[in-house]
């Protein structure tokens, strides 16, 4: 049976279970693939993740502190330099663990969903 995403819906209605509670139940595999690294290269890739952070969060931190602290180097192009440096800072520090927990772990870390 291929099953999709307006069947089950369909199913959800007449069995009068939540999403979560029909999937559990009937012990429906997930309708989306994730593929997962080998496991000989998880600590190469945990290592350059650790590096991309590391050189992310020092590099734009330093182009902040230096482009704030010199009076003569505030201009509108270094205020869009700023913003720029401070737009990767934050995707460094929001989004590259937690892409790198994607590739460790299988389970959502961020607790249970309720639907």
């Amino acid at each position: 049976m291929n099953l999709t995403s307006d069947l089950l819906d369909m199913m959800l209605k007449a069995s009068n279970l939540s999403r979560w509670q029909f999937i559990q139940h009937y012990s429906i595999p997930p309708l989306v693939a994730v593929p997962r690294l080998p496991a000989a290269l998880l600590p190469v890739v945990g290592l350059l993740y650790v590096l991309i952070f590391g050189l992310a969060v020092v590099g734009n931190g330093a182009v902040l502190v230096l482009l704030c602290r010199k009076k003569a180097l505030q201009s509108p192009s270094t205020f869009f330099i700023c913003s720029l440096a401070l737009s990767d800072l934050l995707i460094g520090i929001v989004c590259v663990p937690a892409s790198l927990l994607q590739h460790f772990f299988n389970n959502w870390l961020a607790g249970k969903h309720s639907s």
